[in-house]
């Protein structure tokens, strides 16, 4: 704000005096005031309080404290600033420093004009807020309003809150090149007017619309204007219609692109290429039915070269998921076999990793080229067409017309085979335990039990084991019979249990199935 500061002493006398001075003391005066006359025109003032609610400010309209002039000023007496252009709008936050003017005389409003950085290639005000200019001694209390919001406390051992909901997310400086115009946001978005002459090409103005992610860029080059956008996503909207034109070519490229409609497809062309990758052109006169659905090219013949290998890797997981050596050793020491047994299993199929990842998502089939295919001779190939769990895999109309219905289908027979397995496993802990010299007789007795009081367990003939319990086998006899293969029948079913639980996850790759035919 524009203000005088004057400090004036004559001769070591009182300012105030009334008493006749001579002549070379009136020019010693004169020549004071001229040395100690501090005018300002425009004066730095320090963000007190933005628009925010609860309060009566306006958008845009902030309070201020002038550095120099108003040192010490309660906080009831501060006054609002506008921005002095209305149309273009940089809204402050609370903490920084800001060049303001007034117009006229002292009742005029006040006008703020640019920020005053502390660091140009900060974005954001980045200081602890109290200004050294603005240091008073005024209390926290005299700083509150009669609404109870705080004005910027300058006590530095308090927080300050830059807005109602501001956050400085330190975004990285625009730097431009020579000759840019940089209009920077607070939160890491900018509009640079710039060129490629860094590139070598002289006449070459260009606009960046950036935001972090998304960059939208106009340019000219050898009179050739061209348009770029990059984004994650690009999404155009409409209420009405769209329109694409070009007079050259149109390319629209995809991993999968997809055009729906509620009414016809209009084509007007002077030819139509409908050959495909390889020059086969697609057939869709076979008529579509119970079994016959359309599916990626070569399905059948993709899924037969599968089938050796679908076929080991489903001895591996078997392999893994009946191993009969226990976890751990009573004491609950852990056992070296198994662990040495596990890893060389698992250290097998992790080099096979990325083949199993593509067989059960079914990478293997491409998916830009369709034909009719037969769905039971494509479940045949992959060996689907015989599984063991109880799931209606031959009732495929109502399968495919309702494939969310299928998935919670497939989901509960995830969950069945999984309890089920779950349920063998236990049991067999206790038979394994005691093949390994530790478990007793009551523990295999009580695992029989919680067994079969599960109705929803598939069952298990037990009684050959309970015979031998029941004659007054001890721990050891138990253990040798085992050991020499007694009670198979729990082995039977942790294999079962085992393959339920593998098929029952390989029901994904019927999903995949029915949502590519769709």
């Amino acid at each position: 704000m524009a203000w005088e500061d004057i400090e004036l002493s004559i001769n070591g006398g009182d300012k105030d005096s009334n008493d006749l001075i001579t002549r070379s003391e009136l020019f010693a005066v004169l020549s004071q005031i001229e040395s100690n006359t501090k005018y300002y025109q425009i004066e730095p003032f320090e963000i007190m309080d933005i628009a925010r609610s609860g309060n009566s400010l306006i958008p845009g309209q902030v309070i201020g404290r002038n550095i120099y002039s108003e040192q010490g000023k309660d906080a009831d007496v501060l006054q609002t600033y506008l921005p002095l252009n209305s149309n273009v709008i940089q809204y402050p936050v609370v903490g920084e420093i800001w060049f303001g003017l007034h117009y006229g005389n002292e009742t005029t409003k006040r006008y703020y004009l640019s920020r005053v950085p502390d660091d140009i290639l900060s974005v954001n005000y980045n200081e602890a807020p109290n200004h050294p200019s603005a240091q008073n001694e005024v209390s926290a209390n005299e700083l509150q309003r009669g609404d109870g919001s705080l004005l910027l406390n300058n006590d530095s051992s308090k927080e300050t809150k830059q807005g109602e909901y501001f956050k400085d997310t330190l975004p990285r400086k625009e730097i431009g090149n020579e000759g840019d115009t940089i209009i920077q946001g607070r939160f890491g978005n900018s509009i640079r007017l710039g060129s490629r002459q860094l590139q070598g090409f002289e006449d070459s103005p260009q606009i960046t619309l950036n935001s972090k992610k998304s960059i939208i860029d106009l340019l000219t080059q050898e009179d050739v204007g061209t348009i770029t956008m990059n984004s994650d996503n690009i999404s155009i909207n409409a209420k009405k219609d769209v329109f694409i034109f070009s007079e050259g070519e149109v390319d629209i490229k995809g991993d999968s692109i997809n055009i729906r409609n509620n009414e016809a497809i209009n084509m007007i062309t002077q030819q139509m290429v409908t050959d495909y990758v390889g020059g086969v052109k697609k057939d869709l006169n076979i008529e579509l039915n119970q079994d016959t659905r359309l599916l990626p090219k070569n399905s059948i013949e993709y899924a037969k070269q599968m089938e050796p290998f679908i076929t080991f890797i489903q001895g591996e997981i078997q392999a893994i998921a009946y191993l009969l050596l226990p976890p751990t050793l009573p004491g609950g020491i852990p056992n070296p076999a198994f662990l040495q047994g596990f890893k060389i299993k698992f250290d097998v199929l992790k080099k096979l990793a990325k083949k199993i990842k593509e067989f059960f998502d079914l990478d293997f089939l491409p998916k830009h080229d369709f034909e009719t295919v037969s769905i039971n001779e494509f479940l045949e190939a992959l060996g689907l067409n015989n599984l063991s769990i109880d799931f209606p895999v031959d009732e495929w109309e109502a399968f495919f017309d309702d494939i969310d219905g299928a998935k919670q289908r497939v989901l509960q027979a995830q969950a069945d085979a999984a309890q089920q397995l779950a349920a063998v496993q236990a049991l067999n802990t206790a038979f394994t335990a005691l093949q390994q010299g530790g478990g007793s007789v009551e523990a295999i007795v009580a695992a029989l039990d919680a067994y079969e009081a599960d109705e929803n367990n598939p069952p298990i003939d037990t009684t050959d084991i309970r015979d031998i319990i029941s004659d007054g086998a001890d721990a050891e006899g138990i253990q040798n019979y085992l050991n020499n293969g007694g009670s198979p029948q729990v082995r039977e079913a942790i294999q079962g249990a085992a393959q339920a639980e593998q098929e029952s996850q390989q029901l994904n790759q019927l999903i995949k199935i029915a949502e590519l035919t769709k």
